[in-house]
């Protein structure tokens, strides 16, 4: 039976037996290294898969997804002129649409571009249920650079809508830029 004798130092010895550990631990982390960019690149690579299978499916589909937008304004769009031809019809109900539209913007020219309409609404009101009687009121809402325009465009519309009532419902002061505007409201009844 051989055996050997160590004839190294303590101290020796203790060295070589870390550098022992730490080269079996290099080898385990560089085995999990390699083990780990492996499994990290085949991720990376199914995580481009799929980010390459989400933009050629949006890709696919961006005509429906511009098609859909296209129908929302057109929707919109719709809307508005339903809106636009309702007002007209409610017009024509009483007198025809242009004509009072025409009376309109005589009064607002002949105010001489000082007063300016931002809302023109034609209800019907029903003030007898049993007669059935129904009577159309004319709303209009707009902005005049001063309360004398709004005087004169009143007197305008009461001389061109003589079978009805014009009354202003409320005026209110503003400055705007350094300028006094009177914002109105009226209401023609016939």
């Amino acid at each position: 039976m051989k055996s050997s004798i160590n004839l190294m130092s303590l101290q020796n010895r203790r060295r070589e037996c870390i550098r022992a550990r730490l080269r079996q631990w290099c080898t385990v982390l560089a085995t999990l290294s390699t083990l780990l960019g492996t499994v990290m690149a085949e991720r990376y690579w199914a995580f481009g898969t799929k980010v390459h299978q989400q933009l050629s499916l949006e890709a696919k589909y961006e005509p429906l997804a511009n098609l859909k937008k296209a129908n929302k304004s057109l929707a919109k769009q719709i809307n508005a002129i339903r809106n636009e031809e309702q007002f007209v019809l409610a017009l024509s109900d009483r007198e025809p649409a242009v004509t009072l539209l025409g009376v309109l913007g005589t009064a607002v020219t002949a105010s001489e571009n000082r007063v300016f309409l931002q809302k023109i609404e034609l209800n019907n009101v029903v003030e007898d249920h049993a007669q059935a009687s129904r009577r159309s009121v004319l709303e209009l809402a707009g902005i005049a650079n001063s309360g004398p325009a709004v005087q004169q465009f009143t007197e305008t519309l009461q001389q061109a809508l003589s079978f009805g009532k014009v009354e202003v419902t409320s005026t209110k002061e503003y400055r705007l830029k350094q300028q006094l505007l009177q914002d109105f409201s009226l209401q023609c009844n016939f």
